[in-house]
């Protein structure tokens, strides 16, 4: 398992679309990716799970990737939060 402590930019927080891109992102992933905020555990992999979660701008949160491909799967999640879900 890889993790790594992050702080959601986007202004909107976690909004629908930028649930969408994070999830379409992770799908490629076989390995479990997880956001860890206060006591809660959210599937990065599940938009249900994201828009339930309503992760607002400035949230901390801890990303843990748990996989075959975990250091790739949090390479990626950690670069599209860091940089507000606009992929570079």
């Amino acid at each position: 398992m890889v993790s790594k402590a992050l702080v959601i930019v986007n202004e909107k927080g976690i909004d629908i679309a930028s649930a969408q891109i994070l999830v379409n992102a992770m799908s490629k992933y076989s390995s479990s990716v997880i956001l860890k905020v206060k006591d809660r555990e959210i599937n990065a992999k599940s938009i249900i799970s994201l828009m339930i979660a309503k992760i607002k701008s400035g949230a901390e949160l801890t990303l843990e990737c748990n996989g075959r491909d975990e250091e790739e799967a949090l390479k990626e999640a950690a670069d599209l939060i860091e940089n507000g879900f606009v992929k570079e």
